[in-house]
């Protein structure tokens, strides 16, 4: 984009949304700096990227509410019964980071679109396993239908590429909310189609869901992404000129990740999400499980699983908001104190209330810090090229953590039992929670020592900007 400067000279600039092109003679704004069709455009996209990741996360609400119950009725095995919906999160391993660098390459909507044709032959394919009755084409099927979440997932990064720099927290927090629609949808699907093919029991889901990934992709056809990586680049001239003077042009990717992996703030996120995500699994999976075998009901379990699916999704609307407000430390903090909470309460006793309760309090603390670190990933990121690859490999590593748990924790559950397999994720949340400490006093002292350093770049960047715009005059 170009503007005016004082002296009547044009200066080039990258501005807040580089892939807006604001005309001089439509700059009508509302506080962001862009132009009434460049906020217009800013809207749609968001509103459609969230409407896509609520339709991909009503799908995994499907599975999660009843891929356990499916597969033990098919191998009468506990500890066999959590395997497909864990092979949700192996698909999603094997599908982050490729995907990520072929939207890199050819375009971000061209690879959700494949993830999504990808999640459409699983769904077929798990109707079929179901009429069927093969736990061994079930296990395939969902390995695709991970994949598809997979692209679902790496969608609200796109929050970095469609937002306004300073709307990026809360961008991604609506994004991200609108699995709040999945989560009351969701398990209420999986509850009222379990009969509705007499011939097929609980195959009316997948119908839906078939249904359901055919509408995403529509969806995602709608959403404006940048056509290149170069018009993809969503930073000010301050950090560009910054990142010039810190970082070296022309990296590979395995340099990005081994610069990146040493960063401090990014090593807070990573570590966030990780326990986030693999204790909340952790948690969840095996709640069908406890909850049938203490005499509870699938719609029982159901309706549990629903409000803990709220409490990970509905408070996000407002969760961009308080990062901006309290910071992401304390945000990352009262997300695992929740947790933790949350854990405790399911110690106490097996009532229905408990269930219910101590499964919200825990989804409500994944989000906190699961929607902080990911705002944190996405901020630490200056390119695209950074972004691709970062979103990738953060996406894999909390996959393959998720994958672990969820794959395990049928024999863990059988094994020690849920009172130990609580005390198991409780262990996970307070050791990281101390590492988490130890890294915030390191970033704050290096961010105290390096404040000189920051405002003397910016200095210069803004010199060289005005040298610049006086050499073209």
């Amino acid at each position: 984009m170009k503007s005016t400067s004082a002296d009547g000279s044009r200066e080039q600039h990258t501005g807040p949304v580089a892939q807006f092109n604001v005309e001089d003679s439509d700059r009508e704004t509302i506080g962001s700096g862009l132009s009434r069709k460049s906020q217009l455009l800013f809207v749609q996209n968001i509103a459609c990227v969230s409407l896509a990741w609520s339709l991909g996360y009503i799908v995994q609400f499907i599975h999660i509410s009843s891929s356990v119950v499916i597969a033990k009725e098919l191998v009468n095995n506990d500890r066999l019964a959590t395997i497909p919906v864990g092979l949700t999160y192996i698909g999603t391993i094997i599908a982050s980071f490729p995907l990520s660098v072929f939207g890199e390459r050819v375009g971000m909507k061209r690879s959700f679109l494949l993830a999504a044709s990808s999640g459409l032959v699983g769904a077929v394919l798990s109707f079929v396993a179901l009429y069927i009755r093969s736990f061994a084409l079930l296990c395939p099927a969902l390995l695709l239908q991970g994949i598809f979440m997979g692209g679902t997932g790496i969608l609200r990064f796109t929050a970095k590429t469609l937002s306004p720099e300073k709307y990026v927290s809360r961008s991604l927090s609506i994004i991200v909310g609108g699995a709040a629609l999945g989560a009351l949808v969701g398990p209420n699907i999986a509850k009222y189609t379990e009969h509705s093919i007499a011939s097929v029991r609980y195959g009316g889901a997948y119908l839906v869901v078939i249904a359901l990934v055919v509408l995403q992709m529509i969806t995602i056809s709608l959403v404006r992404f940048p056509n290149s990586a170069k018009e993809a680049e969503a930073r000010s001239v301050t950090d560009t000129s910054i990142v010039g003077a810190i970082s070296a042009k022309g990296e590979n990717r395995s340099e990005i990740i081994s610069r990146l992996m040493r960063n401090s703030t990014f090593q807070i996120a990573l570590i966030a999400g990780v326990v986030s995500y693999m204790t909340m699994t952790l948690f969840m999976a095996p709640v069908p499980l406890s909850m049938l075998s203490n005499g509870y009901t699938y719609h029982d379990q159901a309706n549990v699983l629903m409000s803990h699916l709220l409490g990970m999704f509905a408070p996000s609307l407002f969760t961009g908001y308080f990062i901006e407000k309290l910071g992401a430390f304390r945000m990352i903090t009262a997300g695992f104190l929740l947790m933790i909470i949350g854990a405790g309460l399911l110690l106490a006793e097996l009532s229905l209330l408990v269930y219910f309760s101590g499964e919200t309090l825990i989804g409500l603390g994944w989000n906190f810090a699961y929607i902080t670190s990911s705002s944190m990933v996405a901020k630490v990121c200056i390119s695209q090229r950074e972004l691709a690859t970062l979103q990738g490999v953060n996406d894999t590593m909390i996959s393959m953590s998720a994958a672990v748990f969820t794959l395990a924790s049928g024999a863990v559950y059988r094994g020690i039992g849920w009172n130990g397999l609580l005390w198991l994720g409780l262990t996970f949340l307070v050791a990281a929670l101390l590492a988490l400490i130890v890294l915030f006093v390191k970033v704050s002292t290096l961010a105290l020592n390096a404040g000189a350093t920051r405002v003397v770049l910016v200095e210069r960047a803004h010199s060289a900007s005005k040298n610049h715009s006086d050499e073209r005059v």
